[in-house]
């Protein structure tokens, strides 16, 4: 297995310096247990297995788009690196007030329902569920419990939503441990 030195310049040091330097990590930087564990396996995927491929590519034969992608992936494995070095872990949410990483089920006006978590911005990527704690529906329910109607001020203009549900884990999964993979539990 080749690992990749990112402390090596493959890439101009003054364009990866660049490239970092343009997002500051935020001081409160606090990720959810599986967030950290989704973060750890992508920098891990990148370093071991997607740069060592396009490095060896560009050693072989020049092109501007593999080069191109080279570099993203190697700012996104630094970025990743630096978060994770930073950020806390949060401790799992408990209780019956939505904090960052509670698991939420909301009602729409129109009777739909769908579940959402609330996270730190940086990891608000990783699927579909989590949405950013800056985000207007984020800061609605933030400090809301079960049966609160929130507004949401949002950009089109404030709409409404009921909590229904609070949990500290997925609503598809029957035990707790089952959330986070086994090692992130245990830590």
């Amino acid at each position: 297995m080749t690992v990749i030195d990112l402390d090596r310049p493959a890439v101009s040091p003054r364009r990866r310096s660049t490239a970092a330097r343009r997002r500051r990590l935020p001081d409160d930087l606090r990720l959810t247990s599986d967030g950290r564990f989704l973060m750890e396996q992508r920098a891990r995927h990148l370093l071991e297995r997607e740069i060592p491929v396009l490095r060896a590519v560009l050693d072989a034969e020049h092109d501007d788009d593999t080069f191109a992608r080279f570099e993203r992936l190697c700012v996104e494995a630094v970025w990743l690196r630096r978060i994770l070095d930073q950020a806390e872990t949060l401790p799992r949410p408990g209780g019956d007030v939505v904090a960052l990483g509670a698991y939420v089920q909301l009602e729409m006006a129109d009777g739909e329902t769908m579940w959402v978590r609330p996270v730190h911005p940086v990891e608000a990527f990783l699927d579909e569920e989590r949405i950013s704690a800056a985000s207007p529906l984020s800061r609605a329910i933030l400090g809301a419990r079960s049966g609160d109607l929130v507004t949401v001020e949002g950009p089109a203009g404030p709409w409404s939503c009921a909590v229904v549900a609070i949990s500290v884990m997925p609503p598809d999964l029957d035990e707790p441990d089952d959330a986070v993979p086994e090692d992130v539990a245990a830590s």
